[in-house]
């Protein structure tokens, strides 16, 4: 199961990996920059145009599992969110995206652009409720969120079970988020890895993708 797991964030990496860096001969229909160059050349295509993405929604309800082998695959879902730019190119704003509270990245509460490094901090939390699951069943899951609940002033001060808490207008991990190690799980988004790092990690199996030690949370 171990194994089938770490192949799963593997593939979910290399998911994202798609979205990040997006490779199209049809941008008009993605952005309106696309759009334009097209409109420009008389309405020929003019060679591959390199876009980059962001899912902007990665949580657990949005991966959905399709039998496949033994014990199935799992696969990204819901693009809704999804936003595209000509790779280059300044990063719009998205200061309004919906975001699922639980999963949002420090970057909300700072009022930053939500880039790519948006989506590593989301999927390392998902990479940590899987290995919660695997060591500790679903049971361990709720607790796990249970533990981090905390008045959210950005919420009008309703509980919320983020990765993070605002001290002194500062993102800080969580104690409970602090006590588990996953490489997307970092405050800075410029310090964040990228998808092609986690999914390199994952496909080794390697010890620094993510972990779980005993007893926690």
């Amino acid at each position: 199961m171990a194994l089938w797991l770490l192949e799963q964030c593997s593939g979910l990496a290399a998911a994202l990996c798609t979205v990040h860096y997006w490779d199209t001969d049809n941008g008009t229909i993605l952005i309106n920059n696309a759009s334009n160059r097209h409109h420009e050349s008389g309405g020929h295509d003019t060679g591959t145009l390199k876009l980059s993405g962001r899912h902007g929604d990665i949580k657990p309800s949005n991966i959905l599992w399709y039998p496949h082998g033994e014990l199935g695959i799992l696969k990204l879902a819901d693009f809704g969110t999804t936003r595209f730019g000509l790779e280059g190119t300044p990063t719009p704003v998205y200061h309004d995206a919906p975001t699922t509270p639980t999963y949002r990245a420090p970057e909300y509460s700072l009022q930053m652009a939500m880039k790519s490094s948006w989506d590593i901090w989301t999927i390392g939390c998902v990479y940590i409720e899987f290995i919660t699951w695997l060591s500790l069943g679903w049971k361990g899951v709720d607790e796990f969120a249970i533990k981090r609940l905390r008045e959210d002033p950005q919420d009008y001060d309703i509980q919320t079970a983020t990765y993070y808490v605002l001290e002194n207008a500062t993102p800080r991990l969580k104690k409970e988020v602090n006590d588990v190690s996953a490489d997307g799980i970092v405050i800075a988004p410029s310090s964040r890895p990228c998808a092609n790092t986690l999914r390199s990690l994952a496909s080794r199996g390697s010890s620094g993708s993510c972990s779980i030690p005993e007893g926690v949370p």
